[in-house]
């Protein structure tokens, strides 16, 4: 079953927040479709953002892997330990590394 387009007014909506910094990933979980998705759709729309790379701090899930990860977990032990995929954990590290 496809997802319904938003409105303009909500995609515009989700541009700003986009350009407030938050993640394209965590507005599509919410909305329920893939980030994917949402950027096609924000394509479709005309909508630019300026979207904010990970420059900032960590968000609270990569500094809790990074904090695992200091103890000496191994990425599948942290997988594990949080009920999320390695390839998650790979991909958290990595934009944690980054910004520091």
């Amino acid at each position: 079953m496809r997802k319904l387009r938003p409105t303009l007014e909500t995609l515009r909506s989700y541009a700003e927040r986009l350009e407030a910094g938050e993640s394209r990933e965590t507005i599509a979980i919410q909305i329920r479709v893939s980030s994917k998705t949402l950027r096609r759709w924000l394509s479709e729309a005309g909508l630019r953002c300026a979207i904010r790379r990970p420059d900032g701090p960590l968000t609270r899930r990569e500094r809790q892997i990074v904090d695992l990860a200091d103890l000496g977990m191994t990425q599948a032990e942290i997988a594990a330990a949080l009920r999320i995929s390695v390839e998650n954990v790979r991909v958290q590290l990595c934009r944690a590394r980054k910004k520091l």
